[in-house]
């Protein structure tokens, strides 16, 4: 993954390492977490250390000579010595920033789909109370009033092809009307 020393060093300053230990910890029970499956400290014992360099979007990255790596999955093979090739590396202090190896741990894309969704931290209700929805969003091209209208053509049998044409939207807009995806508060 990473092998120069200087790419070692570089990445660790990056990184605010605290060695502080929380004793009065509660411990997260979680299947993921090794010391909690193994009768070990939980992660939670160990505060998060926080990445301090730039970011791609919401995830920290660390930059060699020749590619971009995700900072915590360099910090993950690092202290714990599996490359994660394949795998997801998720964490369990849900903090993007967070590099400790001690939070990390490896799953398939499915576990961390469910770890996240458990933790409430996937789907809609990550929408504000007042986003705007239908018409009222900018990048709308259907009406509200539309809505059942093309919903009726669906349910008469009219292609789905046929009504996008119609509308002048994509096929894929009308099959979320259709499969009622889209529009769901109409």
């Amino acid at each position: 993954m990473i092998s120069p020393i200087g790419n070692l060093r570089r990445f660790w300053s990056k990184v605010s390492v605290k060695f502080e230990v929380n004793e009065n910890y509660e411990p997260c029970g979680s299947q993921f977490c090794e010391g909690c499956r193994t009768g070990g400290h939980c992660w939670r014992r160990y505060p998060c250390w926080d990445w301090k360099a730039g970011k791609k979007g919401t995830y920290q990255m660390f930059y060699t000579e020749t590619s971009a790596v995700g900072a915590h999955r360099v910090a993950f093979f690092l202290g714990k010595g599996i490359d994660p090739k394949g795998k997801d590396v998720c964490h369990h202090c849900d903090n993007r920033s967070c590099n400790n190896p001690a939070h990390l741990f490896e799953g398939s894309r499915s576990d961390n789909m469910q770890d996240a969704s458990k933790k409430g931290l996937t789907g809609p209700q990550l929408r504000p109370k007042n986003y705007p929805q239908g018409d009222k969003h900018g990048r709308s091209k259907l009406k509200e009033w539309q809505i059942p209208y093309i919903r009726a053509l669906l349910e008469n049998g009219i292609s789905y092809d046929a009504v996008a044409q119609a509308y002048g939207v994509s096929k894929s807009a009308i099959e979320r009307v259709g499969y009622n995806k889209a529009w769901t508060h109409v």
